[in-house]
């Protein structure tokens, strides 16, 4: 088991370093995909008919601003990469795309967990090493911040944990759909 172990470990570093040797050949030594500046994405992250309406249909859908947009560009190229291929595909890009809407998600909960603890008055997520903290975030029961508090007004709390749901799927998609609840 070890010695399968540590064949992967090495093979995730062989694929980690032929990804960076694409990435310096292309981009310059140095220049990560994460810094591609605007005129590098449009000559390196090149889509097909395809991709470009699958990009075009999350940047709807989850409200994606051009950064926001470019990032999910950077993200697929450096899955590309990771991948051997030279150009994007839809599966390097729907990737990325799927990693963009987790972490707006991820924002999300969050902000509502601060919130949760601002009107409550006590730490939501309490352990004694940042391993129980984890645990606690993954497995707590999470109760509405008016138990801890007293009264708030039902819609508030209702917010609150709709923010700290644990199904992605279930939780508000943004902070603007956060925002919008809030007003």
């Amino acid at each position: 088991l070890l010695v399968t172990a540590m064949r992967h470990a090495a093979r995730s570093t062989e694929i980690a370093e032929a990804a960076r040797e694409r990435q310096a050949a292309r981009n310059g030594e140095g220049v990560p995909n994460a810094r591609l500046t605007t005129r590098q994405i449009e000559r390196h992250c090149a889509l097909s008919r395809r991709g470009a309406r699958l990009l075009r249909e999350a940047h709807e859908r989850l409200g994606l601003s051009a950064r926001g947009t470019h990032r999910v560009l950077r993200v697929a190229r450096t899955i590309a990469d990771l991948d051997g291929a030279v150009a994007i595909e839809e599966a390097h890009l729907a990737g990325a795309i799927q990693y963009r809407a987790l972490d707006r998600r991820s924002d999300v909960f969050s902000c509502c967990a601060v919130l949760h603890e601002l009107l409550a008055g006590q730490v939501l997520f309490q352990g004694d090493s940042l391993y129980a903290v984890a645990r606690a975030v993954e497995h707590q029961v999470i109760e509405p911040p008016s138990r801890s508090c007293g009264r708030l007004p039902d819609d508030l709390d209702d917010v609150v944990m709709a923010g700290l749901e644990r199904d992605h799927d279930r939780r508000l998609a943004s902070a603007a759909a956060l925002a919008e609840v809030l007003e």
